[in-house]
């Protein structure tokens, strides 16, 4: 808070000298835009270990004319008072006009698909590896550019670290794209040189096909990354091949924050069990491909196959850049996962979906199964069914998980499930303290148009929460939740 209140005089002074300087001419010319406010609000009561803890995030963007400014303010206050913390987080200021964006303090940026660079937040994560500096776009003649200078969040503020980035890309023709990117982060407290990484990409659309391809290269430190991506579109059919290629290509700074995110190439289940045994993305050794197909046999009938494989490169290390090595023979298997899902519709009332899975890792087998069937009793109010089953194959020995849900929904007012989830691990196999069995009782309701709540009674299984290759573990819980999303 004390960072705003130092700015803000010099906010206030900014906005008189702009007025004063254009007087009647230029206030007659300014448009008031408006404010945009949202606000989500995160509430647990943990019964188990009776600790309970708000977490808030506010956003407010004002725009006028061709300024616009915003912040978003963070309170975390749990139960344990040294990790309280209430802050201005994010704060910013920008102006846009003829195709010319600036913006100084506070930003996100990704450069293509993430390789180069990718700075971004993810509340589910808990990610937030914003940069605070100032950041150039502008199109000309079809050529659109990004200048880049920040400094990473940093819990040493005598962390000297520094990110800087070009980003180009130009259309020649219609579907054909040329990009290259640059990016130095200089980082004294971990080499005393820095790093630097350049990427060429091109993307073309000659329909029904599409074509990806990104190749990074650290050019201080031995590193490289490749990915292609191709998919083909038919009536009925898609399908969609994809190859990654990491090795040692990570941009970390002093204090460990991961500054680019390659595709992960693995899928993003919908499903609970799907999500126990996911795989991490590790971009500093990395080689695998993914391949997705779905069709339509018949009317009301869709199928959906996927496979991934993720494996080391030679010898199981990382190995000095030369060049990529996909179609060479891989080293040790990382992950393997073929996935199944069919959905079929019967009539107008009733739909389900069965969907099975096979994922394996060193040390760990999975064999998952999904039956979700709905019913839809009206416009408006429908049933739903779901059942999921997990046998697990790991050094500890074997165990089972089933899930129970049980929804009911009326749109777009409530939702209203009740979820069971067992397993039979051994006391070896269990985390210190788990239990067996858990049920919790969920509503999701639309309390206006601009405010929905969601309340959680219950308790719930460990998981992890995924997001494109990054994960965060989340400990069992028991006890109250509630959320408030609102938007104004």
């Amino acid at each position: 808070m004390t960072r705003l209140l130092q700015l803000c005089p010099i906010t206030g002074i900014f906005f008189y000298m702009l007025l004063s300087l254009g007087g009647v001419h230029l206030a007659k010319a300014v448009e008031l835009v408006g404010f945009d406010l949202s606000n989500q609000l995160e509430y647990s009561w943990n019964t188990d270990e009776h600790e309970e803890t708000l977490e808030n995030w506010l956003d407010v963007t004002y725009r006028l004319d061709f300024l616009t400014t915003g912040l978003r303010f963070e309170a975390f206050q749990p139960s344990k008072a040294g990790q309280r913390k209430e802050e201005v987080a994010l704060l910013y200021f920008a102006a846009e006009k003829d195709g010319i964006q600036l913006r100084g303090g506070d930003f996100y940026a990704i450069f293509g698909r993430g390789l180069a660079l990718r700075s971004y937040e993810d509340r589910d994560l808990r990610v937030d590896n914003k940069l605070t500096g100032v950041m150039l776009r502008g199109n000309y003649r079809g050529l659109e550019t990004t200048f880049l200078a920040g400094r990473p969040p940093r819990k040493d503020r005598n962390n000297a670290d520094e990110i800087r980035g070009l980003d180009l890309n130009i259309q020649p023709a219609r579907g054909l794209t040329f990009g290259w990117s640059y990016i130095t982060l200089e980082a004294p407290d971990i080499s005393g040189k820095g790093t630097e990484i350049t990427a060429v990409r091109i993307e073309a659309f000659p329909e029904p096909l599409s074509y990806y391809a990104e190749l990074v290269k650290k050019t201080r430190d031995l590193g490289y990354g490749l990915y292609f991506s191709s998919s083909l579109s038919l009536s009925g059919f898609a399908c969609t091949v994809e190859l990654k290629d990491y090795d040692q290509i990570s941009l970390l700074t002093t204090d460990g924050l991961d500054y680019n995110t390659p595709p992960a190439l693995t899928r993003e289940h919908t499903y609970s069990l799907f999500r126990r045994h996911p795989r991490e993305l590790n971009a500093e050794d990395e080689v695998g491909v993914q391949a997705e197909a779905s069709f339509s046999p018949l009317e009301g009938t869709s199928v959906l196959l996927n496979y991934s494989y993720t494996a080391e490169h030679q010898n199981g290390a990382p190995q000095p850049a030369k060049a990529p090595v996909l179609f060479a023979k891989y080293g040790r298997p990382l992950f393997r996962e073929a996935y199944v899902e069919l959905t079929q519709e019967i009539g107008a009332n009733i739909s389900f979906v069965g969907a099975a899975g096979k994922s394996l890792a060193p040390g760990d087998t999975n064999y998952t199964g999904v039956l979700d069937v709905s019913l839809y009793l009206d416009p408006l109010n429908s049933l739903r069914c779901e059942l999921q089953g997990q046998h697990t194959e790991e050094y500890g020995g074997e165990y089972d998980d089933h899930l129970l849900t049980l929804e009911f929904t009326r749109a777009p007012d409530f939702s209203l499930s009740l979820v069971t989830e067992r397993t039979n691990k051994s006391d070896l196999q269990k985390l210190s303290g788990e239990a067996n069995r858990w049920f919790f009782i969920q509503l999701d309701y639309q309390l206006t148009e601009n405010h929905d709540a969601t309340l959680f009674v219950g308790s719930r299984q460990g998981g992890f929460i995924c997001t494109g290759g990054r994960c965060r573990w989340e400990p069992e819980f028991e006890g109250v939740e509630l959320k408030l999303f609102s938007h104004f």
